[in-house]
């Protein structure tokens, strides 16, 4: 399909004749490799790095049935790889676990598959790591692909502040007075089956509105909801920055939805109906297409039409819309 590599320059290029000094370590073995270079790929392992510095490996949850790691790790050392269909799956996966953004863009820019069956699966060592990092690390403009909604929002933080990455001390709360208070999740072209998710509570420690019981529930047309989980009488989320991983044991069927909806069954902690959440993040299968091609430009009669446009030359057919343009093409190529 297309051949990938980035070229080293300076340190970096010279660290190749050094041996190996970071062993990377997946489910199917162990992948040697130069630290300074790794990290200067991937922000997981560069984060690790900071957080570890004498560390000298790291462990990833990531299955490799196949044995094709091997292309990260020549990724690493500026190796040239080939992206084909035997193993562009595999790269995405890989690219978003080690969050390698230069791989990631590679992949955006060729015909892309489409994420049927991708599974975002929950890792116990970073319950945050789910479908919205995913999106946030396949397409810069996630927040155009997934639309949340609640059933009120009081002036403290929008619904959307719940998936933004970036954002820190950030949440989003319903007004208080108002029973069964709900936040939802639409994937518009996206569908998800819902396995697990993590909730965060809010860093707010002196009043207790953390939430204990509630429902997930999915729709396609958000009018008919199937249950997904529920929760009740639970202190996973009761106290600040506190945070909770629930498996979804209580769905109705196993069908993948585009709207996902938590609702709030019973008052919060301090008895009121205030609903409040930090961070919401998914884990499941996403379907249909996430790695949409880059628009191209359009073509420059494409553009001639639209300036006839501009000056008022409305009523006609496109037909002739489109003649008239190419003739006036035609003159302004003559003029030079």
């Amino acid at each position: 399909m297309t051949k990938f590599s980035v070229e080293l320059d300076g340190v970096l290029k010279n660290l190749r004749s050094i041996p190996p000094d970071f062993t990377i370590k997946t489910n199917n073995g162990d992948h040697k490799c130069h630290r300074l270079l790794a990290a200067s790929f991937s922000g997981t392992i560069l984060n690790h790095a900071k957080s570890m510095p004498d560390s000298n490996f790291i462990e990833i949850n990531f299955p490799d049935p196949l044995n094709q790691f091997e292309l990260i790790t020549n990724i690493f050392y500026g190796e040239q790889i080939e992206i084909t269909p035997d193993n562009i799956y595999f790269l995405a996966a890989a690219a978003f676990k080690l969050r390698i953004s230069r791989l990631i863009n590679a992949i955006r820019e060729i015909d892309p598959p489409t994420a049927e069956g991708t599974p975002i699966e929950f890792d116990i060592d970073d319950p945050f790591n789910g479908v919205f990092s995913f999106l946030s690390q396949i397409n810069p403009n996630y927040m155009q692909a997934v639309t949340v909604r609640a059933s009120t929002s009081s002036s403290y933080g929008l619904p959307e502040n719940v998936i933004i990455q970036e954002i820190a001390g950030k949440y989003w709360e319903s007004e208080e007075m108002r029973p069964n208070p709900y936040i939802e999740f639409d994937f518009c072209k996206m569908k998800l089956n819902l396995q697990a998710y993590s909730l965060l509570s809010t860093d707010n420690a002196s009043d207790n509105r953390d939430p204990h019981s509630w429902i997930v529930a999915g729709s396609n047309d958000g009018e008919n909801w199937v249950t997904i989980d529920q929760v009740d009488n639970k202190s996973d989320l009761y106290g600040p920055n506190m945070t909770g991983v629930f498996e979804c044991l209580e769905k109705e069927n196993n069908d993948p939805y585009a709207i996902i909806r938590f609702e709030m069954t019973e008052p919060n902690f301090r008895g009121d109906w205030t609903f409040r959440l930090a961070r919401v993040e998914f884990f499941g299968d996403l379907f249909e297409e996430i790695l949409p091609k880059k628009e191209q430009p359009p073509a420059p009669q494409f553009q001639i039409i639209i300036k006839k446009k501009k000056k008022g030359k409305k009523g006609k057919k496109e037909k002739k819309e489109k003649h008239q343009a190419s003739e006036e093409s035609k003159e302004t190529e003559d003029s030079y």
